[in-house]
């Protein structure tokens, strides 16, 4: 394979899969001339249909005609509290979600639940300050208590003891998020989407991959 290939991704997704991609993917494929860049949902979209990026990698979006969705792994959403909070992971653990004292990330918290759709509801969380990072809300969360909610792949970047504060979330229906390959839903280069999709593979736990893809190629045509 040869060539360009222009991807997008979705900034709450992109540390825990673009470093490691770019290690396995230009391994695999050398002569391909790979570019990232990082946007939010509405615009991984926009580029797309203006052929500005060849696949995006994102949650499902709102507004999808012409797009074609590929699932490829299903992440949870946990807890990650103040260790300051004494009673805050068996508050959590037994699906109580206090709304005043949980920290919110400004696009990624869009889990797309009713459950835990907490961006379209501005009442819920605390809106000090739009954190543009997980990193940056654990950091808050350790300064000044309550608790916000991470990907599960954010967990092997915590250290051993900021992992002893991470609660799974027991609600129904249960938060957690579609991870996709979107391209056009004309486009054609299927060795290339293959190539994103077994690079993904390399990468995401195995637990989490859907089921067809493990053993299955994408077929476009």
């Amino acid at each position: 394979m040869k060539g360009s290939l222009r991807i997008g991704i979705l900034p709450t997704i992109a540390p825990y899969l673009v470093p490691d991609f770019i290690h396995h993917f230009r391994n695999a494929h050398p002569d391909v001339n790979l570019f990232i860049d990082e946007k939010e949902n509405a615009s991984l979209v926009r580029e797309l249909r203006f052929g500005n990026i060849d696949i995006a990698i994102s949650t499902l979006p709102e507004d999808r005609e012409g797009i074609l969705e590929i699932p490829v792994y299903i992440e949870k959403f946990v807890a990650y509290f103040s260790s300051e909070c004494s009673q805050a992971q068996k508050i959590i653990a037994s699906g109580s979600l206090p709304p005043e004292q949980m920290w919110i990330l400004r696009e990624g918290h869009c889990v797309p639940n009713g459950a835990m759709n907490f961006c379209k509801n501005r009442d819920i969380g605390n809106h000090v300050y739009e954190a543009g990072s997980i990193e940056t809300l654990v950091r808050i969360v350790d300064r000044n208590g309550g608790y916000t909610i991470i990907p599960e792949l954010h967990i092997p970047f915590l250290s051993d003891r900021h992992k002893e504060n991470v609660a799974y979330l027991n609600v129904t229906p249960p938060a957690q998020r579609c991870v996709s390959i979107l391209i056009k839903d004309d486009f054609i280069r299927e060795r290339a989407v293959n190539a994103v999709l077994e690079t993904l593979k390399s990468i995401i736990p195995d637990y989490m991959m859907e089921e067809r893809l493990k053993k299955h190629k994408i077929k476009l045509r």
